[in-house]
Formats: structure tokens, sequence, C-alpha cells
């Protein structure tokens, strides 16, 4: 069970093994609620406070509103379960569900069940078959090729949602957080993943000041100091003693303190 719905093992007439994920009664009308408040506050606040124009309240409301209604309408999963299949069909060690169209519904997703280990620990891992490390690059590599081939990536991989099977490969499960990057995204990408590979802390300024589109008051001077020494700080060191968590609290705050804001598909490449 989660927030939107809940997954039940069931058995097809043909003895197919499958998972039906069904909405909670009375979500979606919860939640058309809360979102119209959250609408309604985010609207208030920016016609009366000057200031909050500078981080656009309605149109991160309108985007998490959009975001929050596609999770809630299964019909959305199913079309995306459907693109990534076709996406990833050469890869022959990744398995996502397959959808049954005609035993699904906006509040119903039937898909096929997959079974094996889930991935919490070492052990777990090495028990089903795989390497640490081989696993992380096949991960890591499935979501480059997601993010700067496809422009679509799962915006939800914590370890729940992987699964080792049984016959050796790694299943990949709830399509309903997808992220969504246009041409010009995947390109501004690109050159923010070679600007931290070259340490180069000018090119990665001017890429996040692009994504982040800082208001007319901004100091663009100052911004590009704060910039270039948040990067010199977390970024120009060895992985191995990075601490993201640090890293991001300290990044959002420089962010904030700029009246900068991201737009919703790099958040969610940042979650």
């Amino acid at each position: 069970a989660a927030s939107v719905a809940q997954v039940h093992a069931a058995t097809l007439h043909d003895g197919t093994a499958v998972v039906v994920k069904i909405v909670h009664q009375g979500s979606d009308e919860r939640a058309a609620e809360d979102l119209e408040i959250m609408n309604s506050l985010a609207q208030l606040w920016e016609h009366n406070d000057p200031r909050a124009k500078q981080y656009r309240p309605v149109q991160i409301a309108h985007e998490v509103s959009t975001m929050v209604l596609d999770a809630m309408d299964m019909r959305t999963e199913l079309t995306t379960l459907r693109a990534f299949g076709k996406r990833l069909a050469e890869h022959r060690e990744i398995c996502i569900p397959t959808p049954f169209p005609e035993l699904s519904s906006q509040r119903v997703l039937t898909m096929t069940r997959l079974e094996g280990t889930p991935l919490r620990t070492t052990a777990d891992v090495e028990q089903a078959g795989w390497e640490v490390d081989s696993l992380t690059h096949q991960v890591v590599s499935l979501y480059f090729e997601m993010i700067f081939e496809h422009g679509m990536f799962h915006a939800d991989p914590h370890r729940g949602n992987f699964i080792l099977l049984h016959d050796g490969r790694l299943g990949i499960l709830d399509f309903g957080d997808i992220g969504r990057f246009t041409a010009a995204r995947r390109e501004q990408m690109e050159r923010m993943v070679l600007a931290l590979a070259l340490r180069d802390a000018e090119e990665f300024s001017r890429v996040l000041i692009e994504i982040s589109d800082p208001p007319p008051t901004a100091n663009m001077t100052q911004l590009r100091i704060d910039l270039g020494s948040w990067f010199d700080r977390y970024v120009d060191v060895g992985v191995g003693e990075l601490d993201l968590g640090s890293l991001i609290r300290s990044a959002m705050g420089l962010l904030h303190r700029h009246g900068l804001t991201l737009p919703a598909d790099f958040t969610l490449l940042i979650r």
C-alpha cells in the first residue's frame, strides 16, 4: 500500500501471475480538495506579497497538481509502462511489468507480476547472483540512457522499486512518477555533467543560471561568486569525500538566498 494506490496479487484465468494496482477509495476526491487549497494559497501569496513572485508559487503549485493528478490516473502509468517497454526492449538484463490494457482503467492497472529478491542489502544482491559494482554500474548507465537519450526517466528510484529477479534480471517497479526532459533541457544537462567532470566552475554556474532563470533583482555578480565558492567546497573533491545531504542543503539555501527556483523537471531529477 502507498499513498495513492494499493497493489494486490492476482492470477488471470489462463494462469498468468499478475498484480492489480487499485487507487484508494476516495483518494482522488481528497487530492482534488487539497490541490484546490494549495493553488488558492499560492495565488493569494503571490497576489499579496511582492517578494513571493520570485519563487513562482502559482507555477509550482500548478506543476505539482499536474504530477499528482497524473500519478492518480492509472491510464497514465499504463501508457508510461508501454513507452518504457519499447525504449528498453534491447536491454535483456532489465525487466519492467507488462500492462494489460483490457484489464485496466482510470482507477485500476493490471500488469505482470515480477518475483524475486527485494534490493535491501549487499547480501541480498550477492545471493541473487549479482556483484554490487556490476549492479551499480548497470543502474547508473540505465539512468544516463533514460535522461540523455530518451528524455524520460523513472523518477522514484528508491530500493523498494527495484527487484532482483530469479532469472538474473533486474526488475524496475512503479512508474507512477516520471520525469521528462525536452531536447533543450537535455543539452543543458550534458553541459552541466561535462562541467562537473572537467571541474569547470564557470560553465557549471552558467548552466545553473540558465536553468533557474534568476529574477531581474538578482545580483548576478554575487550569485556567480557564491556559486563558484559552493563548487570549490563541494564539487572539486573526490567522490568518496562528498557529503550529499550537506551538498544539496547548501545548494538549495544558495538558490533561496538569490531568489532562484528550479523547474519541476530538474527538481524530479535531483530527487
